[in-house]
């Protein structure tokens, strides 16, 4: 593996990502008062995550990255995946229940209640926040790649494992991180989730894409179910 190629592979291969679990926090059962008419915040149907960043009464700030069925709440040096377990008159609930409570976030429109550990409900006000890059990199991403024809993306991580998406494979499947075989310029990972395989090919050499124009620093190209998808990725931040 060269020097040069080191900013997309080695962050990969040897830079473990912080993710901090969030220590047991109480949910109370309260209830967003707003009558505010903002769509409630889910994941699309395609499976592209929908993040929003909350600002509360007692000035806690937080984002919650929605995905389907699930929300990972960040807060400043820690995070929680919760689980979304009812919904009615407008208003979602996601729990999880962790060592000393239940976790949890209600959210109705642009309104949320969050709950944390020994502390009052938090009656917070949200809006549509970071991208799908930034998020990513909240998550603890160290990779991210898209291509189009069809859509797709792919997120990898040390701490985060591996999940591709796209509606031609079925949406969203998971695998858990494996170390690739390098060669010169380029790194291939050969992994297996429960009942699929994914070969994910890094090459450095400039990539430019085809719907944003945008130019990323490596080309890759992902094998799955039968079928080849190219598209380009870059490197993200740490958090």
């Amino acid at each position: 593996m060269t020097i040069r190629f080191s900013s997309v592979v080695m962050s990969l291969v040897s830079a473990a990502v912080m993710a901090v679990g969030l220590s047991g926090c109480v949910m109370t059962g309260s209830r967003p008062t707003s009558t505010s008419t903002a769509s409630t915040p889910v994941a699309s149907p395609q499976g592209e995550e929908v993040a929003w960043v909350y600002a509360c009464g007692d000035g806690t700030r937080f984002t919650a990255r929605f995905e389907p069925a699930q929300v990972r709440v960040f807060l400043p040096g820690r995070s929680v995946l919760l689980s979304q377990t009812g919904n009615g008159e407008d208003a979602v609930r996601y729990t999880k229940q962790l060592d000393i409570g239940e976790a949890g976030l209600i959210t109705k429109g642009n309104q949320a209640v969050l709950s944390l550990p020994g502390t009052p409900d938090r009656q917070c006000t949200g809006a549509k926040g970071p991208g799908p890059w930034e998020l990513a990199r909240l998550a603890g991403v160290s990779f991210r790649a898209v291509g189009h024809g069809p859509e797709w993306f792919l997120e990898m991580g040390q701490d985060s494992g591996v999940v591709f998406t796209s509606e031609a494979t079925g949406g969203r499947t998971m695998f858990p991180w494996g170390r690739p075989e390098a060669d010169g310029d380029k790194a291939v990972w050969n992994l297996r989730g429960h009942n699929e395989m994914l070969t994910v090919l890094l090459s450095k050499r400039p990539c430019q894409d085809e719907t944003s124009g945008e130019t990323f620093e490596a080309s890759v190209t992902v094998l799955m179910g039968g079928k080849t998808f190219q598209g380009c990725g870059k490197t993200l931040g740490g958090n």
